[in-house]
């Protein structure tokens, strides 16, 4: 099992802002993906602060754990990945021996978690001041939006470069919940 930090800054933005940003950093090619999401029925992975998902895209599986890093501004990004697609995300997930072990560790019990809902993106990437550009055009609930996500590994040089970013394209600072918070908030509870 991979793990890393994630810094990350991210902000929504308008369709016009999205597609004036895609041409200016000459962004053709969009890859798509689908985020399942899963947690207990009490919630138990949100309650640490964190998430899991199942990630599917060109061919492969990703199931992840994201959690607060106590030391830094980042996330503890935890991933195991599969060579392969499943028939659904819960086989993937019950598959993930290795993330069952780290959920334990947390108190949580693999068999307790429910599937909470699901996200696709169409997802491209550019290199830009030593980090990565994320530009994601996202659909979950009927809903679509448009995000711009800055990686980085520096979490004070990270946030001076993507706010002089938005600064320079007149973007405004946007408070963005993340994916999951955004599908939750969304779903149909009928």
């Amino acid at each position: 099992m991979k793990h890393e930090l994630e810094i990350e800054f991210k902000n929504l933005l308008t369709e016009a802002e999205f597609l004036q940003l895609t041409e200016h950093f000459i962004i053709e090619v969009f890859h798509e993906q689908t985020n399942t999401y899963f947690d207990t029925a009490n919630f138990a992975i949100k309650s640490l602060g964190g998430a899991l998902r199942i990630r599917t895209k060109r061919g492969k599986t990703e199931c992840t754990l994201k959690l607060p890093n106590q030391h830094t501004h980042g996330l503890d990004e935890f991933t195991q990945s599969f060579n392969e697609l499943f028939a659904t995300p819960e086989q993937a997930l019950n598959q993930a021996t290795d993330m069952h072990k780290l959920l334990q560790t947390h108190g949580i019990s693999p068999k307790e978690l429910i599937c909470l809902t699901s996200l696709t993106t169409k997802r491209a990437e550019c290199s830009y001041k030593n980090g990565i550009l994320v530009f994601d055009e996202s659909f979950y609930n009927g809903l679509q939006d448009f995000e711009l996500e800055f990686e980085c590994d520096n979490y004070e040089k990270g946030q001076y470069f993507f706010q002089e970013l938005l600064t320079r394209f007149q973007i405004p600072i946007r408070q963005t919940p993340n994916k999951i918070q955004r599908a939750m908030s969304t779903r149909c509870t009928r």
